[in-house]
């Protein structure tokens, strides 16, 4: 998937591949909280992830505002219709930031190509 990409420096990129639950979400959730060095972005891949339940959703959530506080860039690959469906209706589209909530994975890795400042929020570099 990712062979031939270039991942830039200091990007990190996790796909969740539970096809039918999100029951992967407190896995990748346990992971990033290891991780020594903070990224400058993070990749989160969801294409596989038809739905949330409440608790899946509030892990997702609770990842994005971590990112937000420690200035963690935040692209979303992938979400399908109910899972944006939530993350519109909560406000966390507003967070992430429209631009950040992309269709594939080169078009997040070219987000973090143009130079996208660090804030979630950020239209600048369209």
């Amino acid at each position: 998937m990712f062979e031939g990409k270039k991942i830039p420096e200091g990007i990190q990129i996790y796909e969740i591949t539970e096809p039918v639950s999100f029951g992967a979400l407190p896995r990748y959730d346990t992971v990033i909280r290891m991780v020594d060095k903070i990224p400058k972005g993070r990749i989160l891949i969801l294409r596989k992830v038809r739905s949330f339940d409440e608790s899946d959703f509030h892990l997702l959530k609770n990842s994005c505002e971590r990112c937000y506080r420690e200035k963690i860039k935040l692209v979303l690959v992938g979400v399908q219709s109910q899972p944006l469906s939530l993350i519109k209706k909560d406000g966390l589209y507003d967070l992430i930031g429209p631009l950040n909530i992309v269709d594939t994975l080169q078009q997040a890795l070219k987000r973090f190509d143009q130079g996208v400042d660090i804030d979630p929020t950020s239209t600048e570099y369209c």
